[in-house]
């Protein structure tokens, strides 16, 4: 858990979200938010990031969703 903004009272906040997990270092929360991180282990899985995507993936990525349903009609 990472909190977007600081508690007015501390005790209160405490009180209210001890269910929402522990508090998380920003960084790991991050990765974890992207998919790089397993959620239980906390192990590393992938270094995906947004910044330094691969273009041309996912120019092929959005050429194969919208031919696809075109090229199976052909086939048929």
């Amino acid at each position: 858990m990472v909190r977007l903004t600081e508690p007015d009272d501390e005790d209160i906040e405490i009180a209210l979200c001890v269910n929402a997990g522990e508090l998380l270092d920003a960084k790991v929360a991050f990765q974890l938010a992207l998919g790089n991180i397993e959620p239980f282990t906390l192990k590393k899985m992938d270094s995906w990031d947004p910044d330094h995507r691969d273009v041309a993936v996912n120019i092929s990525i959005l050429f194969y969703l919208l031919f696809l349903p075109i090229i199976k009609e052909k086939r048929k």
